[in-house]
């Protein structure tokens, strides 16, 4: 499940093939970043792609897979982000509205 302290979630899965067990984690993409040992190389270029989705009206979120063993502390590689369109509701006016008055 979502965890709201750590802006995000996370599963240990296993593959159906080969049995083979890895992580994967998505949420606020700044957090996936900075966790990933890949960062340095990335962040410039993911935060543009961030604030260029965000001009479009997109919210992004950041996914990360880890193949280190479930014993061991991950190491999150970024993979990317994915882009989710959230318009205003019908009733956004009326409520920013309200909370101004």
């Amino acid at each position: 499940p979502f965890n709201p302290t750590d802006k995000r979630t996370e599963a240990t899965i296993r593959a159906p093939g080969d049995g083979s067990i890895f992580r994967v984690t998505k949420g606020a993409p700044q957090i996936i970043l900075h966790m990933a040992h890949n960062a340095a190389d990335l962040q410039a270029t993911t935060e543009a792609a961030i604030q260029s989705l965000a001009d479009r009206g997109f919210r992004a979120l950041g996914v990360a897979i880890s193949y280190s063993p479930p014993d061991a502390e991950p190491k999150w590689e970024f993979q990317g982000l994915l882009a989710l369109f959230d318009p205003p509701r019908y009733d956004t006016k009326k409520t920013i509205e309200t909370a101004v008055a």
